[in-house]
């Protein structure tokens, strides 16, 4: 079971690093929340842009009523999958996960990314997939490999303002044992732009 020392260091870690990429400098950011019954997930995003393309860091805590913590930090580049698919946009990159539940600890880097479609003719309209897997040789501590996947339908209210309906999975595999769900549910979520 996390303790009141332990939770405290995952709060300043996650204001540590939202301060960082909040001072790095004026670019695109989002602030992400989402909720279910059993989790709560908050998210810190910022984008960035280069001769190269779109970027984006994300920074987020995840937490759930068993009293376990799910940090993750990432960065992935971003761009349209193709001239031939109107509305759809990629990313791939990578992010780091930590997890402490009452029973196991982790550390993993995993590698992935997501995909977005957006209609043209229902252009408030968004469709979202992520994937990350974190094989055996970048996962430590109590666990083997990690997957984090999520599937949602956004809607956007306002300009700067996306509701959306997700789902969410996140599985580790431990050490000699099966497979334990950090979370796997349904969520509502909103997100801000600014």
């Amino acid at each position: 079971m996390v303790q009141d020392g332990e939770m405290n260091m995952y709060v300043r870690y996650l204001c540590v690093v939202t301060m960082l990429l909040a001072c790095a400098g004026a670019a695109a950011q989002e602030i992400d929340l989402t909720l279910s019954d059993n989790s709560a997930l908050f998210r810190y995003l910022k984008h960035g842009t280069s001769t190269y393309g779109q970027s984006e860091i994300d920074a987020g805590l995840l937490y759930t009523n068993d009293s376990d913590f799910l940090l993750m930090l990432g960065l992935q580049v971003q761009g349209e999958a193709g001239s031939g698919s109107p509305g759809l946009n990629a990313g791939i990159g990578f992010k780091g996960f930590t997890a402490n539940t009452d029973l196991y600890d982790l550390l993993a880097f995993g590698i992935g990314g997501e995909l977005h479609y957006t209609p043209a003719s229902i252009n408030r309209l968004g469709f979202r997939v992520q994937f990350y897997h974190a094989p055996n040789i970048v996962t430590f501590m109590d666990a083997e490999r990690l997957t984090y996947s999520t599937l949602s339908i956004e809607y956007d209210l306002l300009q700067q303002a996306k509701v959306y309906l997700g789902y969410r999975n996140v599985r580790a595999s431990i050490n000699g044992q099966s497979s334990i769900d950090l979370d796997d549910d349904t969520h509502l979520g909103f997100r801000i732009m600014y």
